[in-house]
């Protein structure tokens, strides 16, 4: 106790700019390192379970999916953080951007759910595409509000949240595959724990960080997205590139 209790200046805090970087970098870290193995044990008992074809439905559904959410993204973290950390009153935006961002989420969302009738023959997979495009959107809105943690320096919220919902999907999923080996089933373990990190998220965000302020403003919609479509546009076709062999394989 007594430990922690020294370390939590240097765990929590930002005393300087080593202090700083050496903090947000174990979190990032640590937080990474972690989630990536929880997922991976996901993975390998979800092949075992649902075997070859199962798992290909939903990691076909994922793959859509993922191609899709970028249209929610659109590069805006990256450049959320960086006009945030130029100009401190740029917070003052940041009710816009959280609007901006429920838009691009809603477009994607009505894209994703017009790909699930198309993109295969399969009804398992336009249903698990319809459901896992809740999933992939709460990521994305997970994103921005990670953004604004990234320009206070205080990563260790993001590492902290990120690593709980996780954890709770790994332990949905394994319950649920226990239980009900079926890929729709899997694909609303996803949607329902990531949905109630998302909430509690949201609602410390709000109380604790800064009032989250719904603002329509058109110029700094525009603005912003002028900023950020180079970055969406790279970031696109890296997805495209990551991802359409596996949509091409278990489209045929």
């Amino acid at each position: 106790m007594i430990k922690f209790l020294r370390l939590k200046p240097f765990l929590f805090g930002n005393g300087g700019q080593k202090q700083t970087i050496a903090k947000n970098t174990l979190w990032l870290t640590g937080g990474e390192i972690i989630s990536r193995f929880l997922k991976l044990c996901l993975v390998v008992f979800a092949a075992r379970i649902l075997g070859v074809e199962g798992y290909g439905r939903f990691s076909f559904a994922f793959s859509v999916c993922s191609l899709f959410v970028l249209l929610a993204d659109l590069g805006l973290p990256s450049i959320v953080t960086r006009e945030l950390v130029k100009n401190k009153k740029n917070e003052a935006h940041f009710g816009a951007i959280v609007s901006l961002k429920a838009a691009l989420s809603a477009a994607s969302l009505g894209l994703m759910w017009l790909a699930s009738f198309v993109v295969s023959q399969d009804p398992v997979v336009g249903k698990a595409v319809r459901i896992l495009s809740f999933y992939i959107l709460i990521d994305s809105v997970d994103m921005i509000i990670y953004s604004f943690c990234r320009a206070r320096q205080q990563m260790q919220y993001e590492a902290l949240a990120r690593t709980f919902e996780v954890f709770l999907i790994v332990l949905a999923g394994f319950f649920i595959l226990f239980k009900c080996p079926d890929p729709l089933a899997l694909s609303w373990a996803h949607v329902g724990a990531s949905a109630f990190p998302l909430a509690i998220l949201l609602f410390i965000f709000h109380k604790r960080i800064l009032p989250l302020k719904p603002s329509f403003d058109v110029f700094l919609w525009k603005r912003y997205l002028l900023l950020a479509w180079p970055i969406g546009l790279s970031a696109v076709l890296a997805r495209v590139y990551g991802t359409i062999d596996t949509v091409f394989m278990l489209s045929l």
